[in-house]
């Protein structure tokens, strides 16, 4: 019988099928020519209307491509209730298919396939369109060697409303990107991810992740780099192993961000493949239009950055900005040092220069954007004082706050090693003793770049160097010339600064010219001889610089000469008061209040302002605070050094500074304390001056008075290790000195600030050690605040490291001996470390949840009386844990949102994030899955933004439970596996525990019973080493889980009976119901009915128990909830083997509500599969194998549930048709779990 479409199209054969339409061939009677014809399946429209109005959107924008290489749409046909889509037909094969004969292909083929490939995109992507299913197959090669792309039928259309959920993993996993492979919504870098794929597989002949299992694959395309190009293929050019490398960034953000741009390095590269240079015609022309030019949506972002503000206008040397810019735009330019003489201008042309790309790295369309997607830092090391601490600079600047106890470089490099980011190091020479460091940091991070601005060439590998030299006027320019000159204009600017109403004659144009060439055009002597036109003439300007010039004996670069000469010449000019003034104020590292020139270096109003006239000294316009500039620092400081007066100068500075930081104490407790945090972050160079001053010379007494704000506030901003490191050099110091009282006192109290530093992650022998010297040196010198810091000291080393309970007397004496003392704001802080001794969860014996919540309640309403927000919100954290621990889900959430909600205020984003963790499993708890999901990506976002690698696995891993909770079960292994990688050489193995369980759990259920087996085993061994009986006990049980998927029930009961002993040894009710359940599972296949049923009700006797729940160390409520589903899910399946429809229909309505009381696709699944058990005993085949059909589709369904699923699928087979069996399963695929849920309710409500 002929079939015609439309009237028009005669159909000819099936030449292909899909998910959601059948491909035709198909003639054109009017025109007799050939055609392919897809048409849509009515039995998926059926289940889901809204499918018809994709395909027909689809058609649209198919006609709309119009081009080359791709297949085209010439219309849509509906009749009645099929629909269908008129579409070119290609002769010829897929590019599969090419692989398959050829193995691999030459680079020219390669790059020629690409290039066209890439131009189809762009065309798609301008019409917002993302194909989502790039892959070999779908990529025709026409007879005459045109590449055609084809099969848009899971393309995502940004530009419309949405008719299907847009994170649903659709399209080819082997080509799918790292985002879409976690759920993320697709966007037009998925293209750029699965056409690199591609690319990689054309020249290497084997996909770039491949692996023997989906699952392995899965985590490779997740979590593993792409092999090394160039050594499968040497004769790639680096150019496209580059631009393939920067395809397959796992980072989206960091991905190159545009298909034209991949098409604009495919084109040089084609070209450069050509014999003797000539093009290549490419195999098929693209054709568009000015009107075509790609515009890739949402293209403006914001590139992070530190930079300083410009401030004033940028005169000259624009040209210069280009230059520079362009330079670190080569690939083979990883490290650019600006150098020249000090004075020449390096740090503002690289402020300019830093800027510049800042703003170029906001418009997606400009390839820096790959580059610099991480941010844009400025470095600066003036103040350096000593060249290792160059590695806490550049985390300091790029917001890295180290993790207690581990090595700061490598975390440092960790951080940093997948990073796309410019460095702009200032003053790189005054870190050369430690500069090797930047080079290790090329070395280990591939897309770190280093802007640099130095004296000195920095004599490092690959370096490429820009020398900076003066705003030169040439000897003989006329007026006319000179006033067209960098140099003239900036002279100009800067004395006009000075006086607005400057405007020089022709023969001052001729002056200025003399007083830039004096200066050797350099641009801080062209400002400073300007700033002078409001008190001299040009003339007289030009004749004191041309008068005392003093070349450097000690170095021939006259730069340098004319620079001394710049600042002996404003010397000069100074008074001989100003001159002692300058001298006395170059003590202080950068700025200094008004209060503090006053008192250190006794510097008048008077004689500040005037210096702030001269353009010595800079002063804010909103406060008190003064800024000396650096190298007018240096010049003076050279007379300090000579002076006879500098050693009280310094002692001055040194006290000044170490009483100020003593009496911040207190408003490091109160409303101001953010104020008064940033102003100690200001005045880190003059309070570290300060401090090792008093270091060196073992002033005990100031050292004794400034540690505890010092510590105070480095806990505050996490630096632990900074602290430590400043504390023990103090007590080392000290303990030099002869032993006196009064030294003996002020060591005691160093000992018990070191102790309570090192507990925070450090040592526990140098702790309890440092506390028994300290108590030991208590003597009559030592005051009631020693005392206190002492019951403090002891109590948090023991809280620290595992002991609440000899905790709690020491924190209640601290906190009476606080109370003695007065109003001290202390008292509520250490309110909250005792709160936290009570709560802290080291064994059911060991919690006293009541008298936390009342202690805790207390610290809460006295921090909120004081006014500290830092002890408010970890006040309502901690209430909201307790509130945890007793199950009390929905006062949690709302405390720990509150908690939250404090830290943002005060700024505390490492307060937010703990808060926004235990927010996450609260949420869960309460069944509010996608709530759970984005407050832990949240979570997870400001801890990757901290770069401290534990706080990173911390988050991982509550991300990794959620996906095993919701059913995204590989990208809980890939979060999982990223998180072990962060800790596993660390001494945390507590946390080493944790990754393998998450990961292995997601294994399981996924099927790969080996890996998880070897997690299991590795958990056990790590749980035994740490002598953590609670995970010992999940492990076995869970290694008991994996020996019954393989079969081996022999092996399971041996695992199941060696967890049941230790979890009867530590009494946790969860531990033996949760290994009663999984005996019970086991016993039924056993077919021990009797015994299964008893073990199963004596769990469910413990889970129903909340009292008995809250004696639980390793559960929540999600655990709970899930192990009781599983409980009463096992039972029915009793009751169906053993004919009793009734009891096993109520026992899955009992699972069905614990289900839904706590959420989850994998709880829902698991529990559902049980319902189609129980449809098929009732005869019901097709509704039992729908059910069967919407499970197995769910990509929740990991093999662990598939596997009883497919069995009911075997068994219901040969008692259907083919058209009756096939009907059911697919109509099965269209219902959603929710909609399945629905029906389970009626099925089991109703019977």
């Amino acid at each position: 019988m002929t079939v015609l479409v439309g009237g028009r199209y005669q159909l000819e054969g099936q030449i292909g099928q899909g998910g959601m339409g059948i491909v035709h061939r198909a003639v054109d009677t009017r025109t007799g020519q050939i055609v392919a014809i897809k048409q849509l399946r009515r039995d998926t429209t059926s289940a889901r209307p809204e499918l018809i109005e994709r395909f027909l959107r689809e058609a649209e924008a198919l006609r709309e491509l119009n081009h080359p290489n791709i297949v085209r749409a010439f219309g849509t046909v509906v009749e009645g209730k099929e629909h269908f889509i008129i579409m070119d037909y290609v002769k010829g094969r897929d590019l599969r298919q090419y692989l398959q004969q050829y193995g691999r292909l030459s680079i020219v083929q390669t790059v020629r396939i690409g290039l066209e490939v890439a131009d189809a995109l762009t065309r798609a992507h301008y019409l917002k369109i993302v194909h989502r299913d790039l892959k070999p197959a779908n990529i025709l090669i026409t007879d005459d060697g045109v590449p055609r792309l084809t099969d848009f039928g899971v393309a995502y259309f940004t530009g419309y409303e949405r008719v299907t959920d847009a994170s649903v993993a659709l399209g080819t996993p082997h080509y799918m990107a790292p985002e879409l492979l976690r759920g993320d919504l697709p966007d037009f870098r998925a293209d750029i991810w699965s056409l690199g794929v591609i690319l990689f597989e054309l020249l290497a002949g084997k996909h770039p992740f491949h692996a023997d299992s989906i699952t392995e694959l899965l985590m490779n395309i997740v979590a593993s780099d792409p092999p090394d190009l160039e050594t499968i293929r040497e004769d790639v050019p680096v150019a496209l192993a580059d631009l393939i490398y920067r395809m397959l960034i796992k980072d989206h953000d960091a991905r190159i961000p545009s298909i034209r741009l991949v098409g604009t390095e495919l084109e040089p590269i084609l070209q450069l493949l050509t014999l003797g240079g000539r093009r290549i015609t490419p195999l098929a022309t693209p054709v568009i239009s000015p009107g075509d030019a790609e515009t890739t949506p949402d293209s403006k972002r914001s590139v992070r950055n530190n930079l300083p503000a410009i401030p004033a206008p940028f005169v000259g040397r624009d040209s210069m900005i280009g230059e520079l810019v362009s330079l670190l735009n080569l690939p083979d330019v990883r490290l650019l040092t600006i150098t020249g003489t000090g004075g020449v201008g390096k740090s503002r042309l690289a402020v300019e220069v830093a800027h510049r790309i800042a703003e170029l790295s906001a418009d997606s369309s400009d390839p820096l954007l790959a580059r610099y997607s991480h941010g844009v830092f400025w470095v600066p090391l003036a103040n350096l004082s000593r060249p290792e601490l160059l590695s806490g600079a550049i985390a300091s600047a790029i917001g890295l706050r180290y993790a207690p106890g581990g090595d700061q470089i490598e975390q440092l490099t960790n951080y940093l090693r997948s990073k796309s980011i410019l460095l702009v190091i200032d003053s790189a020479d005054q870190a050369l003793g430690g500069i090797g460091l930047l080079a290790d940091l090329l070395n280990i991070s591939p897309h770190l770049k280093i802007m640099a601005t130095s004296r000195t060439r920095l004599k490092l590998m690959g370096e490429t160097t820009y020398m900076l030299e003066g705003l030169w006027i040439e000897p003989d320019a006329t007026p006319e010339q000179i006033v067209e000159t960098s140099a003239y204009a900036l002279f100009l600017v800067s004395a006009r600064r000075a006086n607005p109403n400057f405007s020089p004659s022709t023969h001052d144009v001729r002056k200025i010219a003399e007083i830039i060439g004096a200066v050797s055009g350099l641009p801080l002597g062209i400002e400073m001889a300007a700033a002078w036109v409001n008190q001299l003439s040009v003339d007289e300007i030009a004749a004191e610089v041309a008068e005392s010039l003093d070349f450097l004996s000690r170095d021939n670069d006259n730069r340098h000469g004319s620079l001394r000469a710049v600042f002996e010449q404003s010397w000069a000019l100074l008074s001989d008061d100003e001159r002692h003034t300058v001298t006395n104020l170059a003590v202080f590292r950068g700025r200094f209040s008004r209060a503090a020139g006053q008192k250190v270096a006794q510097a008048t109003l008077r004689q500040l302002m005037s210096l702030v006239n001269k353009g010595i000294l800079r002063r804010s316009p909103d406060s008190d605070i003064y800024h000396i500039d650096r190298l007018t620092r240096q010049f003076a400081e050279e007379r300090l050094n000579d002076s006879p007066d500098a050693p009280a100068i310094r002692d001055a500075h040194m006290e000044y500074y170490l009483h100020a930081l003593a009496d911040r104490l207190p408003r490091l407790y109160t409303g101001d304390q953010r104020e008064t945090m940033r102003a100690i972050h200001l005045d880190t160079g003059n309070v570290r001056a300060a401090w090792f001053r008093a270091v060196k010379y073992a002033r005990y007494e100031l050292l004794d008075m400034a540690v505890a704000t010092l510590a105070v506030n480095f806990e505050m901003v996490g630096q632990y290790d900074e602290a430590e490191n400043v504390v023990s050099a103090a007590v080392e110091s000290v303990e030099r000195l002869d032993a006196t009282p009064a030294r003996d006192a002020a060591l005691s109290h160093l000992l018990m600030w070191y102790a309570i530093l090192q507990s925070n992650d450090g040592d526990p022998v140098k702790a309890e050690a440092a506390l028994e010297r300290a108590e030991a040196l208590l003597n009559e010198e030592s005051t009631e605040l020693h005392l206190a810091a002492l019951a403090l000291a002891q109590g948090l080393v023991y809280l620290n490291f595992g002991n609440p309970v000899d905790a709690r007397p020491c924190l209640a004496q601290a906190v009476d001996l606080y109370r003695m003392l007065g109003p001290r704001p202390e008292v509520g802080r250490t309110q909250i470390l005792l709160g936290r001794a009570y709560y802290f969860r080291l064994g059911a014996d060991a919690m006293d949840l009541n008298e936390a919540r009342r202690i805790l309640t207390e610290a809460r309403d006295e921090c909120e009386r004081i006014g500290d927000e830092y002890g408010l919100a970890n006040s309502l954290f901690c209430l909201g844990t307790v509130a945890m621990y007793a199950a009390e889900i929905e006062q949690t959430i709302n405390l720990l949102r509150r908690a939250e909600a404090a830290a943002r205020r005060f700024g505390g984003l490492h307060l937010a994030a703990n808060a926004l963790n235990n927010l996450g499993y609260a949420l869960l708890d309460a069944g509010r899955i996608s709530e759970a999901r984005e407050t832990a990506e949240e979570n997870l976002a400001i801890r990757r933004d901290q770069g401290i690698p534990l706080l990173i696995a911390w988050a991982l891993f509550a991300c990794a439970q959620i996906d095993f909770a919701d059913g995204t079960y590989m990208q809980g292994i890939a979060r999982a596996t990223e998180g072990l990688t962060l800790v596993e050489h660390t001494n945390h193995l507590d946390w080493v525990v944790n990754m393998l369980y998450a990961r292995g759990l997601c294994q399981w259920v996924v099927g790969d019973l080996a890996g998880a087996a070897k997690g299991f085993d590795r958990m056990l061994d790590v749980a035994r080493e740490i002598e953590d009986i609670d995970n010992q006990c999940l492990a076995l049980t869970q290694r008991g889980a994996v020996a019954y998927a393989e079969d081996d029930l022999a092996g399971a009961q041996e695992r199941f009976a060696s967890s049941a002993e230790l979890a009867r040894s530590i009494n946790d009710p969860n531990l033996i119901a949760y290994n009663r359940v999984w005996s019970g599972i086991v016993l039924l296949d056993m077919e021990d009915y009797e015994e299964a049923q008893r073990s199963l009700i004596d769990a469910l006797e413990y889970l129903t128990d909340d009292s008995a729940q809250r004696l639980s160390y390793t559960w929540m409520e999600m655990n709970r909830y899930d192990t009781i589903t599983l409980a009463h899910s096992t039972l029915a399946n009793i009751a169906l083997r053993i004919g009793n429809l009734t009891s096993a229909r109520e026992r899955l309505w009992l699972a069905m509500r614990a289900a839904q009381r706590i959420g989850g696709a994998r709880i829902t699944l698991r529990t559902l599969s049980s319902v189609a058990e129980l449809l098929l005993l009732r005869g019901d085949l097709l509704h039992a194998l729908e059910w069967c059909g919407a499970l197995l589709s769910s990509p929740a369904a990991g093999a662990i549930y598939q596997r009883p699923l497919l069995a009911i699928v075997d068994r219901i087979q040969p008692l259907l048709s083919f058209e009756e069996f096939d009907a059911a399963l697919e109509h099965g695929r269209m219902l959603s779990l929710d909609q399945l849920m629905n029906k389970a309710n009626s099925v089991l409500r109703h019977g």
